[in-house]
């Protein structure tokens, strides 16, 4: 018996033991410490959600609205771009509901139009405008707050005729921003008189406003000068002649088989050119170091200070957009 009971001690040793450790994994949690679990696991998920754009792109806004009401124009504008800026960054990521992507068009539209105020207030409506970007602007997406205002604004952008020429074409299409109205840059041939002649089949019929690119290639004089606090430009180009083969008249008709062919006579076909000079001003601090031999630049005028004297086309004193290089 005592040799049974001498192995039989070590194997309840390690039972005991077996049982310690397992109670050891187990955690007992009260009904009190589960709800607390739950709360922190709440919280977790609600900082998870902050990450995204709403709550940091709304405060934006919000300072935008102050400033804008304190006619602070330049900090309301800084703050506006901050929230479009928050906004664009998670672009594509997506949100958890219908609501949140409302949200997110809501405060974009209305930092638009906040921004839009604050230019206007300090006498830029033009301004206003070029803070338009790709995305556009619709009253449609603005809270009930802002609905009204933003309802004047979009009307502003793109319905008065002082800034229709810059979104809306000759045919009435209209873009959401800013648009060229000819679709080449002008000067990236030989400056000719039909290049200003053709303009005006180009713009809208109600423009005032009107963007255009510029640029100084090969073929023509291009010369700059400071003039006090504006730079002025010269664009000139030269009387050339650009002969092609015209192959427009039929002669007559031949059977091939079941087909029958047009003949047509070709023939050479030169046109002439009459040279043209382009002039314009704009800020120094814009246009102090433009070459438009190397560059193209995005500029806008106003059509009724398009004017010729012979030969000679100004646009008066332009805005630059933007540059981009020569192509």
């Amino acid at each position: 018996m005592g040799s049974v009971l001498s192995v039989a001690r070590p194997h309840r040793l390690v039972a005991c033991f077996a049982l310690l450790a397992l109670a050891s994994c187990i955690k007992f949690v009260s009904p009190k410490e589960a709800a607390s679990e739950e709360a922190a696991a709440k919280a977790s998920r609600a900082e998870e959600n902050d990450r995204r754009p709403l709550k940091p792109a709304g405060k934006e806004l919000d300072l935008a609205q102050a400033a804008l009401d304190g006619s602070q124009w330049d900090e309301a504008i800084a703050h506006a771009k901050k929230a479009r800026e928050i906004l664009d960054a998670y672009e594509g990521q997506g949100y958890g509901s219908t609501e949140e992507r409302h949200e997110h068009n809501r405060i974009r539209a209305e930092a638009t139009l906040v921004a839009g105020l604050a230019y206007r207030g300090k006498g830029d409506a033009l301004g206003a405008f070029l803070f338009l970007d790709g995305k556009g602007f619709s009253a449609d997406a603005c809270g009930d707050a802002r609905k009204k205002a933003c309802v004047e604004h979009e009307a502003l952008m793109y319905e008065n005729d002082t800034f229709r020429g810059l979104s809306t074409n000759y045919s009435g299409r209209r873009h959401e921003a800013l648009h060229p109205f000819f679709e080449v840059s002008v000067g990236n041939t030989t400056l000719s008189t039909t290049t200003f002649d053709m303009m005006k089949n180009f713009w809208h019929p109600k423009s005032d406003y009107l963007a255009l690119w510029v640029t100084s290639a090969d073929g023509n004089r291009f010369k700059s000068a400071v003039q006090g606090q504006r730079a002025s430009y010269t664009i000139a180009g030269s009387a050339h002649s650009i002969t092609g083969t015209d192959c427009s008249k039929k002669v007559g008709e031949v059977e091939i088989g079941r087909a029958r062919f047009d003949v047509k006579e070709c023939h050479k076909d030169t046109s002439n050119y009459v040279g043209a000079t382009l002039t314009f001003t704009m800020p120094l601090e814009d246009g102090k170091a433009l070459d438009l031999t190397k560059v193209e630049a995005l500029v806008i005028f106003r059509r009724k200070d398009l004017k010729a004297q012979g030969t000679t086309y100004s646009i008066g004193d332009v805005r630059l957009v933007r540059t981009r290089d020569r192509k």
